[in-house]
């Protein structure tokens, strides 16, 4: 009766991290330890699930009950299309599939569109996860990525996000959503960023002479057909 009354343990919810071309047989998922002091007495305390998770041997072959969702973000049909992904923290999962997917499919012989990553994260040297993977992916032949645009919030004394770079790269940003059938995807705490993100996009338009003000929301209002959002909880 006493174990009646404790509830059951929500499951967790992680986004794929790896492409289904490239590794048939497993899956992979980015996940950060979840730590946090108490208010009152200000002890560190870890996520009940991501500290169990952390603490599991892989040579161990752990158990652990896995339940596979269609997600909101998913790969384009079209792969020749121009791609924009933003991925905040371990938003950036989902784009590192996305990008394992491209390789794959360069390897094959598929035509890609051009394809852009902007990354942010509080420290480069604490949380620039699979910085050595994306640089190899920038080198392999087929553009399989043309660039990745990190972005370090907590490095400098001024906090840096993806809409700040965007903001000083106008014409990089306006040569590529100047193109109506770009793809924009955005996986990441919510906090209005994906907005800022359209805001920039539409102020890059108009600063860089590409359309008048009128012109840049018309635009932006086309471009949105294909942004596909996907929030979770910081």
């Amino acid at each position: 009766q006493l174990l009646s009354l404790i509830p059951c343990i929500k499951p967790r919810l992680y986004s794929i991290a790896s492409s289904g071309l490239m590794h048939p047989t497993t899956i992979q998922v980015s996940i950060v330890n979840f730590r946090w002091p108490t208010p009152q007495t200000k002890k560190w305390r870890n996520g009940l699930c991501t500290q169990y998770l952390f603490g599991l041997e892989p040579e161990e072959r752990p158990y652990v009950a896995v339940t596979c969702k269609k997600g909101l973000l998913q790969f384009p049909s079209d792969p020749s299309k121009p791609m924009v992904m933003f991925g905040l923290g371990t938003g950036l999962g989902v784009f590192r599939a996305f990008v394992q997917e491209r390789e794959f499919l360069a390897e094959q012989g598929v035509t890609l569109g051009r394809a852009h990553l902007w990354q942010a994260c509080r420290h480069q040297f604490k949380d620039f996860v699979y910085n050595d993977e994306i640089k190899t992916c920038m080198k392999k032949p087929g553009g399989v990525l043309e660039k990745h645009h990190p972005a370090f919030s907590h490095d400098q004394k001024e906090f840096i996000t993806i809409p700040y770079l965007m903001d000083h790269e106008p014409e990089r940003i306006s040569m590529i959503v100047r193109d109506e059938d770009v793809q924009m995807f955005y996986c990441g705490p919510a906090y209005g960023i994906p907005q800022a993100i359209m805001d920039s996009c539409q102020q890059a338009l108009i600063k860089t002479g590409v359309f008048a003000p009128k012109q840049a929301a018309e635009h932006m209002e086309l471009v949105k057909k294909n942004w596909f959002v996907e929030c979770f909880s910081a």
